[in-house]
């Protein structure tokens, strides 16, 4: 009877403790929700503003072009949220998808996803810049 007690409490106990790490690896972070939304509606547009002496925007219309943006995106590296408020940016990213939903990332010393910080590693905005010079589209004043 003992034997039967002890076996049924570590069997509850695995259970609770299955469905604890199963709600805690499926939880999604900020990053995660935004590009499962994206990826799940065709874009409209992306404009991207880049900080500098002028500040300028492009907006890509392309759909190889938004493609490579949102590949771009989806494979940046996190490394842990971050507490630090923005306190300088190099490219904000606006994404409109066909229902007009909009999904901001902002890229400088952080990553900002929708409304979650992250740290990324410094090589994130060459490369991106690489991306932007890439894209063709004229630039223009923001403002």
């Amino acid at each position: 009877m003992i034997k039967k007690i002890i076996f049924t409490t570590i069997i509850i106990i695995s259970l609770i403790t299955l469905i604890f790490a199963i709600m805690i690896i499926s939880k999604d972070d900020e990053k995660t929700k935004m590009i499962k939304s994206i990826s799940t509606t065709t874009p409209k547009q992306i404009e991207i503003i880049k900080t500098g002496n002028p500040v300028l925007k492009k907006v890509v219309t392309s759909d190889e072009d938004m493609k490579k943006i949102i590949s771009f995106i989806q494979n940046i590296k996190v490394q842990k949220k971050s507490n630090e408020e923005i306190k300088g940016w190099m490219y904000s990213i606006t994404i409109t998808n066909s229902n007009d939903e909009k999904h901001s990332v902002t890229l400088g010393m952080i990553a900002n996803f929708d409304t979650t910080s992250y740290a990324i590693d410094q090589n994130v905005n060459d490369e991106f810049q690489g991306l932007y010079d890439s894209l063709d589209y004229n630039e223009i004043d923001p403002l």
